[in-house]
């Protein structure tokens, strides 16, 4: 029996019915991943099919087998492989059921439409299929039908009916089948990116506003309607930039806006705001046209930052710079920051104060400028390289180095490692320190000096004659050495100055330490030293009894040989009296004793008339205590 036109229709309308469910399936296979959903996909096709055969008229059973083959070449179509093999798995169990011994027909027809379908699926470039796309495979998929129509081998008039029906059948539910779910997928595609912008644009931290041409909000993100004070993002509809802000805040940002209007451009500007809640601070406000196809705008979309606290922070980074730059200014010393090639970053005034004759250019090498210096401040006999050598050598160390730059300059240099391999390098002038140090070093040579010489006489004082005693009776290694200590006294020496005056007591000290001292020079080791007041002391290495004696001698006419006026004297001019100890002698130890000994002896020549020498001996001493 033949398929008539209204077995087609009604044929057509049960195929079509399934296209409605897998159309709605794609909607609820979205939270899927891509895989899951063509698999998933392909076994409601292959579900659809077999309703199909289990739904279909008792006419021809055969051909009404092929007539469900669109939804295979759609499931291959749309989801590929994975769709596929679930659907042909289902068509083949449900066939060899249906069908009996058409099963075979049946699969190769299933076959033969999934495999044009998976090649239209690797061709297709688009998400939607385009209207070529659609009509080609629609035709592959009625072919199919015709093609296993002239395989079964039945002729007659009957193949009309029974064979170009059916596969007008397949070529208008595949074309509309297509149709139909290429534009649900690409609403549900939409959909999904528009769902994810929402997402993306509520989550943002930023404000983003997007309102018309005349100011009024049309949609915002919570964050700008929490910024605003409005809490939820559906309040601010309708809303305008005056019923936030007024004042200079409104100015700028309606000046800014219409700048977007007029040049159609995106445009980022800063400046602070005020609300009318009392919350001010820092916007950095982008602004950028939304355009129509005709290149009208349409709205503008606004994208701000609450930038106060890195306003903040820039403000405190700009006054902390010029804080710093000040410090370096009011520095008391030269600085000059090197890089790791030795290029010159920085260097403050102060450098420009000390090295005036020298020029320092930032980014030039610093090698350069001590070459330009070294005239004025190498060393003697060194060239200029050596000199910008020497100096480069010690910048690359750190620490502290002293570098003379001529007889009165001299600078302390102090280096220290940076970061990223800059070096600091702080020059100080030690100038004035130096010639401090010098003034301080003559200062203690002169105290020094004073400490062991006599002012007057220019001898040795009384300090110097104990130590130089100590030294000598000390360093014997247990043999007692040969040595004289001689104590001389100016006879009538108080009757002097109360003749003469104080000044000529001291100019009379003076000669006889003069004749004294040149005496010390004829002999060894001997030493001249003034005792106190008008006592003089001779110190006599290596110098017995007996030589000691004829010294003394010599010293008592050298002095009266100076013939110094005395008119208080019986003597007429300056005379002493000399009294002498001399070792080794029993008794006679250190320096107090030798001194006391030859004190004794000085007492004794006072005693025999003044003017002679008299020699300590042991009978001297006083006797021992019980």
């Amino acid at each position: 029996m033949l398929i008539g036109s209204h077995n087609l229709l009604e044929n057509l309308a049960v195929m079509a019915s399934a296209v409605p469910f897998c159309i709605s399936l794609c909607s609820f296979l979205a939270p899927l991943t891509e895989t899951c959903q063509k698999a998933v996909f392909g076994v409601a096709m292959g579900l659809s099919v077999a309703v199909l055969l289990l739904v279909g008229f008792p006419h021809r059973i055969d051909f009404l087998i092929h007539l469900p083959n669109g939804l295979i070449v759609l499931a291959a179509f749309f989801g590929g492989l994975p769709a596929i093999v679930p659907a042909l798995i289902v068509v083949a169990g449900v066939a060899g059921a249906q069908a009996g011994t058409m099963a075979g027909l049946a699969m190769g027809q299933a076959l033969l439409s999934g495999a044009i379908g998976i090649i239209f699926h690797c061709l297709r470039r688009r998400l939607a299929p385009t209207a070529l796309e659609m009509a080609g495979l629609s035709c592959l998929a009625a072919l199919t039908l015709v093609f296993c129509g002239l395989v079964e081998g039945d002729a007659g008039e009957r193949r009309q009916a029974e064979i170009l029906d059916p596969a007008l059948l397949l070529f208008l539910t595949t074309f509309l089948s297509m149709a139909g779910m290429g534009r649900e997928i690409t609403r549900n595609r939409r959909l999904g990116e528009a769902r994810l912008l929402r997402t993306i644009i509520d989550a943002l931290p930023d404000n983003l506003l997007v309102s018309d041409r005349a100011g009024r909000f049309i949609t915002a993100n919570p964050a700008a309607a929490t910024f605003l004070g409005r809490g939820a993002k559906d309040r601010l509809a309708q809303a305008q930039l005056a019923d936030f802000f007024d004042g200079q805040t409104l100015r700028a940002i309606t000046a800014h806006q219409q700048a977007v209007i007029i040049e159609h451009a995106p445009r980022l500007r800063d400046y602070p705001f005020v609300l009318k809640t009392g919350q001010a601070g820092w916007l950095s406000s982008m602004k950028a046209p939304i355009l129509d196809d005709d290149g009208r705008l349409v709205a503008i979309i606004s994208l701000d930052r609450d930038i106060t606290q890195a306003k903040e922070i820039e403000l405190q980074h700009v006054q902390t710079e010029a804080i710093l730059r000040e410090a370096i200014g009011c520095m008391a010393d030269a600085m000059v920051v090197l890089d790791e090639d030795n290029r010159i970053l920085l260097i403050n005034q102060q450098y420009s104060a000390l090295f005036a004759q020298t020029e320092m250019i930032i980014g030039c090498h610093i090698e350069t400028v001590l070459r330009r210096a070294a005239p004025l401040y190498h060393a003697a006999g060194e060239d200029a390289q050596a000199f910008s050598a020497r100096v480069l050598a010690m910048m690359r160390v750190e620490g502290r180095s002293d570098l003379t730059l001529g007889p009165d300059f001299h600078v302390s240099m102090t280096v220290r490692q940076m970061a990223n391999g800059y070096r600091l390098v702080v020059l100080s002038d030690i100038s004035a320190a130096r010639a401090a140090e010098r003034a301080m070093l003559s200062l203690n040579n002169r105290l020094e000096q004073l400490a062991r010489i006599d002012e007057v006489t220019g001898l040795f004082n009384r300090r110097m004659l104990n130590q130089h005693l100590d030294h000598l009776l000390g360093d014997r290694d247990g043999a007692e050495p040969a040595l004289t200590v001689m104590l001389i006294d100016v006879d009538h020496f108080k009757c002097y100055n109360d003749t003469y005056g104080h000044l000529a007591g001291d100019a009379c000290l003076a000669a006889i330490g003069a004749c004294l001292t040149g005496l010390a020079g004829e002999l060894p080791l001997a030493i001249a030293a003034r005792y106190g007041g008008e006592e003089f002391a001779l110190v006599l290495p290596g110098i017995r009894r007996v030589a000691a004696a004829s010294i003394a001698d010599v010293v008592r006419r050298r002095i009266r040989d100076l013939a110094i006026p005395h008119k208080a004297s019986v003597f007429e001019v300056v005379t002493v009296s000399i009294g002498l100890a001399s070792g080794p002698m029993q008794g006679l130890s250190d320096a107090a004793s030798y001194l006391s000994a030859a004190d004794l002896a000085l007492y004794r020549a006072k005693a025999s008339g003044r003017d002679c020498a008299f020699t300590f001996h042991a009978n001297m001493l006083p006797p021992p205590t019980a």
